[in-house]
């Protein structure tokens, strides 16, 4: 079993192709884009219960300024106002012989902001829910075979940062 705290500072400096239009969409080097910064926290464990089952949990939270995104109206990316992530994932394997491991993953990821005209509301592009569950069959030579099902909860369209939008499925 195991048990941890974590707190550590982000520093993000936008990628070129985040700084500069390459394919003529806008109008070349996007000189106002800021570095995002910010804090995350983290809290989590785990634990084996039983021989060959690993139960993972963690919290988190981050809280962001000028957060990166593409807008599609201006056609290059900008700032957002501070944003917040808060969430916790759960994930569970169990090893069964030397045949394969059964994995499962659950996250709620909760985004939204924090100041600005859009207070309260979640951000584009980030869904609540995501769960996956699979299966690492162990095949002769150290050859691994995968199959693995996912699923993801709607979330807002892009640029729809005041949420009036559909959900996109």
């Amino acid at each position: 079993s195991r048990i941890y705290a974590k707190y550590s500072t982000l520093y993000r400096y936008p990628f070129a192709d985040e700084q500069v239009s390459f394919y003529g969409l806008s109008d070349g080097f996007n000189l106002t884009l800021n570095p995002e910064t910010g804090k995350s926290y983290e809290i989590g464990g785990d634990y084996s219960p039983i021989e060959n089952l690993t139960i993972i949990l963690s919290l988190f939270q981050m809280n962001l300024k000028d957060e990166i995104v593409w807008d599609n109206v201006l056609s290059k990316n900008i700032n957002l106002d501070e944003t917040n992530h808060r969430g916790v994932e759960i994930y569970m394997s169990y090893h069964i012989k030397e045949l394969m491991n059964f994995i499962g993953k659950y996250a709620y990821h909760k985004a939204e902001f924090e100041k600005g005209v859009y207070n309260g509301k979640e951000l584009p592009f980030v869904p609540n829910h995501h769960f996956s569950a699979g299966l690492d069959f162990t095949l002769p030579y150290n050859i691994h075979l995968c199959p693995e099902m996912i699923y993801v909860s709607d979330s807002f369209l892009g640029n729809d940062f005041d949420n009036s939008s559909e959900k996109l499925d």
